[in-house]
């Protein structure tokens, strides 16, 4: 399942909630990477590091009435591996795998894109 500590109500994020969480991703990148122990140096923040990743948006509305978004990354830097894997229906349903050894790198990333800035 997702988790969405304190939600009070599920969306689905637009276009600019996308923009918007995307913008603090990568604006706050560096703070980031030290949270979760990423060592790669990392030039131009996420997008560079993160750029075979595709993403999948859930939001919700905490409640202290902040929308977050979650930012779903799936590692893509071999597609013919992902697809196959995730049965090429990840564009369709949220991706969760389940095994001992992850096949490939799957995580989240929780935006509050009403105070922008990371979880």
């Amino acid at each position: 399942s997702i988790l969405m500590p304190g939600k009070k109500e599920r969306f689905t994020p637009d276009s600019l909630d996308v923009t918007v969480a995307e913008t603090v991703f990568d604006k706050d990148f560096d703070n980031y990477k030290e949270k979760v122990g990423i060592k790669e140096p990392s030039k131009n923040g996420s997008k560079s590091l993160y750029y075979s990743y595709n993403r999948q948006y859930v939001g919700y509305v905490d409640n202290a009435g902040n929308k977050i978004i979650i930012i779903h990354l799936i590692d893509f830097s071999n597609p013919r591996k992902a697809n196959k894997i995730l049965n090429q229906r990840w564009y369709e349903t949220y991706a969760i795998y389940f095994s001992e050894q992850e096949p490939l790198n799957i995580f989240d990333v929780s935006v509050d894109i009403s105070n922008k800035r990371l979880k």
